[in-house]
């Protein structure tokens, strides 16, 4: 199945906006990473930090994953069922 056929499929907006690109390259959004998006990073990835260690210090079970591309270690979190919080 040809490749525009399958995004039109899963969301006919992204097939939309990948022709717009096509037929209006300047309409792209741009790709640059700003000063604003670097420090908006940086206060997401602290606020995570800030968060895992309040649970930590709460003696609560948090099921920690080094390596987010792994799915078997995704599946044997899920399946310990620890409670959520």
């Amino acid at each position: 199945m040809p490749q525009d056929l399958v995004q039109y499929i899963n969301s006919p907006f992204a097939s939309w906006m990948d022709r717009n690109i096509l037929d209006r390259p300047d309409s792209a959004p741009s790709t640059e990473t700003g000063e604003m998006a670097y420090a908006l990073v940086q206060l997401d990835q602290n606020h995570k930090q800030q968060f895992l260690e309040s649970l930590l210090l709460q003696d609560t079970d948090v099921y920690i994953i080094d390596n987010r591309g792994v799915f078997d270690t995704t599946q044997s979190a899920i399946q310990a069922r620890l409670p959520l919080h």
